[in-house]
């Protein structure tokens, strides 16, 4: 027989994003700014331009081809990703995350990007409040899956040649082969080593045990924008 104790201890199902081919934006629609999928009749709460920084390439920056301008791109958040926003809100509420004056929309933004590394890989709502149960676990989901949550974002994906005149035909659909994997295996530590200390957090030495698996992720994420 499954116990409740049983249950709470499985390891959550991942489910990597499908590869969603480009979806053409239209004339009422925009991409959500976090996981890229096309949102028709946006709400205009939830829009906003944001500024981005085309790439270049190398041999451009190597011939001083002088600073890139950024351009605004008109991006939205479609409905699971603003409840998920708002989940992220709560949490840092609820466990006073943002108790430092001036800090707590970044906690926000820190909360959001760890829960979008979960949402990537299909663990996403209540299925996530196993690892936020108080404020030390939430900080350990943080550090643990920030970096490659914020990666993931449409968002940065325009940075890095993404097409502004287009969404994604699924939720994280633009996201690489191998950034999800990465991903993914950020996630298979931080449960494996949960499961030794039997609460969520985040190894110590964390960067180096997540190199030994093999998530790439770990430099390129680290300077990223959280998922916002």
């Amino acid at each position: 027989m499954t116990t409740t104790l049983d249950r709470r201890n499985k390891a959550p199902r991942i489910r990597l994003p499908r590869d969603g081919s480009a979806a053409e934006l239209g004339a009422d629609a925009l991409a959500c700014r976090s996981c890229g999928n096309r949102v028709e009749h946006p709400h205009p709460a939830r829009t906003e331009a944001l500024p981005v920084w085309p790439r270049v390439s190398p041999a451009f920056d190597a011939m001083g081809g002088g600073a890139r301008v950024a351009m605004e791109v008109a991006l939205t958040r479609c409905e699971k990703c603003d409840a998920r926003r708002d989940r992220a809100r709560a949490l840092v509420l609820v466990h006073g995350l943002g108790s430092i004056p001036g800090t707590g929309e970044i906690e926000v933004e820190r909360v959001d990007a760890a829960l979008a590394g979960l949402d990537v890989l299909g663990i996403e709502g209540d299925d996530t409040a196993r690892f936020t149960r108080s404020p030390s676990d939430v900080r350990s989901l943080v550090e643990a899956m920030a970096p490659c949550g914020a990666s993931c974002s449409w968002s940065l994906h325009l940075g890095t040649g993404g097409d502004p005149r287009t969404a994604s035909a699924t939720r994280w659909g633009a996201v690489p082969a191998d950034l999800a994997r990465d991903t993914a295996d950020a996630f298979q530590v931080f449960w494996r080593y949960s499961m030794e200390t039997e609460t969520p957090c985040a190894p110590p030495s964390w960067t180096a045990r997540r190199g030994r698996a093999s998530c790439a992720a770990s430099a390129r994420c680290a300077s990223s924008p959280a998922t916002r």
